[in-house]
């Protein structure tokens, strides 16, 4: 039998975003999610809507157009 996962990208993009993709995995509909760090008050905006809830079941939404940097250039010179 196929074993199918359900992703929900972009955990942290919108409080919107974020209590959906919770609500989602309340109801065992989702196998992981992927948090989108970069983006505007993102940080904030897991720890409000409970991102300790998820651990385990998140990866990074790695960004390469769009938000900020997460660290300083002189940090990252490869980049």
């Amino acid at each position: 039998m196929p074993f199918v996962l359900f992703n929900a990208d972009d955990y942290g993009l919108t409080d919107g975003v974020c209590r959906s993709i919770l609500a989602l995995f309340q109801c065992n509909a989702l196998s992981n999610t992927t948090i989108m760090i970069a983006a505007p008050s993102a940080l904030a905006r897991c720890r409000a809507n409970g991102v300790s809830g998820i651990a385990g079941k998140a990866g990074v939404h790695l960004q390469l157009t769009g938000g900020r940097p997460i660290s300083p250039a002189h940090e990252v010179p490869s980049l």
